[in-house]
């Protein structure tokens, strides 16, 4: 197995905390790819080979129209997904240091006909108001779908699936304009779901049913 981030632990734990995924695809986003493995490398291509993925144990690579973008730490084999979107001319990989007991985060990249810009969605996201006390820093990030054909982004933040948080797996969902890479919605799991749930793969449907999120989907 290939490890590029800190830590690596079993895929069983984020089957452990993600019931519904695919062997091959959907952690978090409809239409994902889960990205794999194969002869100690780790290779992907978007459709019309608009962007290309390469990463082995040394180096973790997006390449766009001869940029080469440094995406190491989103590289792990069976906790990394992309996810490609035709009308926007964008992807975004989401990747985890350990699955079910690790932490998740996103980058989001957004190609013009000569470059390559990356949408800090996180950075966007943390000004806005959550309701828990649980530092920003150990909160999971996810890009969960492409919406109005690719003009925004709807991205979720969690707390992590862990007994060490007290309110574990409180969630809130937030869009984000890809072009002036603002918030332009926050809205609960409950909200999310009647909205936008078309674009949901497992993980975002597990957090949706999560108790804590049900108990305190008004706050």
């Amino acid at each position: 197995m290939i490890v590029l981030t800190g830590r690596c632990f079993l895929l069983a734990a984020l089957l452990c905390s993600l019931p519904m995924v695919s062997s091959a695809r959907d952690l978090w986003a409809k239409n994902s790819e889960k990205l794999s493995e194969t002869d100690e490398t780790i290779d992907w291509t978007s459709p019309g080979e608009v962007a290309r993925i390469h990463a082995n144990f040394n180096k973790g690579q997006l390449i766009v129209h001869g940029n080469v973008i440094d995406v190491r730490s989103m590289m792990n084999p069976g906790l990394t997904e992309v996810n490609w979107s035709k009308e926007a001319n964008a992807l975004f990989i989401n990747s985890s240091d350990g699955g079910g007991v690790g932490t998740w985060s996103t980058r989001v990249f957004v190609i013009s006909r000569s470059e390559v810009h990356e949408v800090k969605v996180g950075e966007a996201i943390s000004k806005k108001a959550f309701p828990s006390d649980t530092p920003h820093e150990y909160l999971n990030v996810m890009s969960i779908g492409w919406i109005n054909h690719g003009s925004a982004l709807l991205v979720l933040r969690q707390v992590p699936n862990s007994s060490s948080y007290k309110d574990m797996d409180l969630a809130r969902f937030y869009l984000v304009d890809i072009n002036s890479g603002r918030v332009i919605e926050q809205l609960t799991p409950a909200d999310a779901a009647k909205k936008y749930r078309a674009v949901f793969g497992p993980g975002a449907e597990a957090v949706v049913s999560q108790s804590s999120n049900d108990a305190r989907s008004r706050q």
